[in-house]
């Protein structure tokens, strides 16, 4: 390889993913082309185009205006043939057909994580955005947070990259082992200080947060620290941000664009309703779609950021909404297995209960278990009253088949717990 070609290849790994335009440079090189030419081509400004065309110059032919690659070796270093410089709204219906069975076996979404699944189709969308728009043969892709499963369609999508998830979750990482058994794997709450051997790792971070202020700017300030660089090298790194607000709410919109500001990042590309829910209504079931780019400052913004406020959800006891504790003493926590039955005695249990049976079964199911309905059933009323007494609707309680295995007194509490979350709210 040549003195220029070795400049060249180092230049673009310092760009890492941002260096796919300056690729497409180099494909559009193969033919004569003027400095005007190549500018209109990957909308690179014309001094980022003169740069790579002074560390190549040894093996560009110049004629007139006009520069072309006159030494061999280049394909490697340029974007391949047939491959788009952005993403042009590609949708991909065959990734799409791929995930369906690995999201609908994904853990169900917990509503006070603020959960609330994006359709298959914008998950694959998120994954041909990055295919297409950044550099990522060989790149690390980090994701804070991942109930959506962006990770499984990135890896299904663009095979050679390095994936690496932090989620609080611990069912959902789970899941991804079964998926992506080369996938880096991380259980951490993003409310705790960031470990050491996460920071400056990725080159490029994807995060669907909390829609507080406090919740995208915490999200994002781990992403960031998760970039490689420093100060100077995380300006060619990006993260992606999917963000909605109600067109009713534009102060709650300022609030969160504010707070992720406050990270010295540069929305270098806002896609309005990017990405579409299953629910999140208040938000028109959509999200957009940002693009952050570090400068120079970001390091030193996500050094000195702090977790303002623990509460960074919209839903439950850590959401902002929530008022804070403030009884000496804590209260009591009611027995599980006791809610259940009082909240299936006033419903009339019957119907309630053929609902959480098929709930049960369905997540079992998932969890690779494969019962009858009349095992998970007799598990149910196990749940309800594993000593043999009576159950709200006049059935008698069995301990639940041996298939299923024996729950302890963790368990039952769990799975109990779980069953009051599937009932509706008690009658007025």
């Amino acid at each position: 390889m040549t003195q220029a070609r070795e400049q060249v290849r180092a230049h673009l790994d310092e760009l890492s993913v941002t260096s796919r335009r300056h690729r497409g440079l180099l494909r559009r090189l193969r033919e004569p082309a003027t400095i005007a030419d190549l500018v209109d081509a990957t909308a690179l400004s014309r001094r980022a185009v003169e740069t790579l065309l002074r560390l190549a110059g040894p093996d560009l032919e110049q004629i007139g205006d006009t520069y072309a690659l006159a030494a061999d070796g280049y394909d490697e270093l340029a974007l391949p043939d047939g491959a788009p410089l952005a993403w042009t709204g590609r949708e991909d219906p065959a990734l799409v057909d791929r995930l369906i069975p690995l999201i609908a076996a994904a853990p169900p979404p917990v509503k006070h994580f603020d959960h609330v699944p994006a359709t298959r189709a914008s998950v694959a969308r998120r994954a041909t955005w990055l295919a297409d728009e950044l550099w990522l043969p060989g790149a690390t892709i980090a994701f804070a947070g991942d109930h959506d499963l962006t990770s499984v369609a990135l890896a299904l999508a663009v095979p050679d990259v390095r994936i690496v998830v932090v989620d609080l979750d611990a069912r959902l990482l789970d899941h991804l082992r079964e998926v992506l058994p080369d996938a880096e794997l991380h259980h951490l709450d993003l409310r705790d200080p960031l470990p050491t051997h996460l920071v400056g790792t990725a080159d490029a971070f994807v995060t669907d947060p909390p829609y507080t202020p406090t919740g995208a700017a915490l999200f994002v300030a781990r992403g960031l620290a998760m970039l490689r660089g420093g100060s100077a090298g995380a300006v060619h790194r990006r993260g992606l941000l999917a963000y909605g607000y109600g067109e009713e709410l534009p102060t709650l919109g300022l609030k969160v664009q504010r707070a992720v500001q406050d990270l010295d990042v540069v929305f270098e590309q806002v896609l309005p309703r990017f990405g579409r829910y299953v629910g999140a209504q208040a938000v028109g079931s959509a999200s957009d779609w940002y693009v952050l780019a570090p400068t120079p400052r970001t390091a030193r913004a996500v050094a000195r950021f702090t977790v303002p406020d623990e509460r960074i959800y919209t839903h439950g006891r850590q959401s902002q909404e929530a008022l804070p504790d403030t009884t000496a003493v804590p209260a009591a926590t009611p027995d599980p297995a006791a809610v259940l039955g009082a909240r299936l005695a006033e419903h009339g249990a019957s119907t309630v209960r053929a609902a959480a049976v098929t709930a049960l079964a369905k997540g079992l199911r998932a969890a690779g278990e494969r019962p009858t309905k009349p095992q998970v059933r007799d598990l149910v009323a196990g749940v309800l009253a594993p000593d043999g007494s009576a159950v709200p609707d006049g059935g008698t309680a069995l301990d639940g088949d041996a298939r299923l295995g024996d729950l302890d007194t963790a368990a039952r509490a769990a799975l109990a717990s779980a069953l009051v979350a599937l009932l509706p709210p008690s009658p007025d």
